[in-house]
């Protein structure tokens, strides 16, 4: 009588982690970009999951970040953690961080990226009548779901397309992330004709914020006036209620 060799249980586990790695492996990035939200595109993607590239990515058709690369750390491995070194650039300034998954989640380390306030503002239906633009730079050291973490995003060269007479102030945001995604935001300005001020919170779970900020002109603004006058009034300024 003939005897069928049978595998036991951890080489059949062994064999199907390795045939999936293997997949993994050979997956090419444009089948990822399947899973991104209908708002955010890539363009021109090479490469694979694991170490690839795009010309740009965007925003509802708004450009976020030109030359946006990932590269897979395979010495990560050795700490059971998978890790991305992410890096892109825009206005003539680099980004980057590291995405790191393991067994707790997604951490974001060393993260310092510049994009544009554009494409987010319109996001929002209250700020998008305001026609806002600036350049904003997010840095923060670690971003970890299960610890407290800090990052700070300065809003340089504030502009709207209704007051062209030049540009509306500098601004800083203040996040600080509690262990279970919710947190704390704080505005405040730093300089500008436009002051503005506000405070709230998030869950970065749920992607929910509330909170308020308040604008005081300190100049007059005839083209951006009326988008103001619109929002409720706030003191000597006007406020938005997230």
């Amino acid at each position: 009588m003939k005897k069928f060799f049978r595998p036991g249980r951890r080489t059949v586990v062994f064999a199907a982690v390795v045939f999936i790695l293997a997949m993994l492996a050979r997956m090419p990035a444009s089948l990822v970009t399947l899973a991104l939200p209908q708002e955010i595109r890539l363009q021109n993607v090479e490469g694979t999951l694991w170490n690839g590239k795009a010309s740009a990515a965007g925003i509802n058709g708004m450009l976020v970040q030109e030359r946006l690369a990932w590269q897979f750390r395979p010495q990560a491995l050795l700490s059971a953690r998978l890790q991305w070194d992410v890096s892109g650039r825009f206005a003539d300034r680099n980004s980057r961080l590291a995405a790191i998954l393991g067994a707790g989640g997604i951490v974001f380390s060393g993260a310092d990226i510049t994009l544009p306030l554009e494409p987010l503002a319109t996001l929002d239906p209250k700020l998008k009548p305001l026609q806002l633009g600036a350049v904003l730079r997010a840095t923060a050291k670690t971003i970890a779901p299960g610890n407290r973490w800090d990052a700070a995003v300065t809003i340089e060269r504030l502009f709207s397309a209704l007051a062209p007479q030049g540009e509306l102030g500098n601004y800083r945001l203040d996040l600080r992330g509690e262990p279970g995604g919710k947190g704390t935001w704080q505005l405040a300005t730093v300089s500008g004709v436009l002051q503005a001020k506000g405070s709230g919170t998030f869950d970065a779970q749920q992607s929910v914020g509330k909170g308020q900020i308040t604008l005081v002109p300190q100049n007059q603004m005839p083209g951006l006036t009326p988008a103001l006058s619109a929002l409720p009034k706030a003191g000597e300024g006007y406020q938005i209620a997230f």
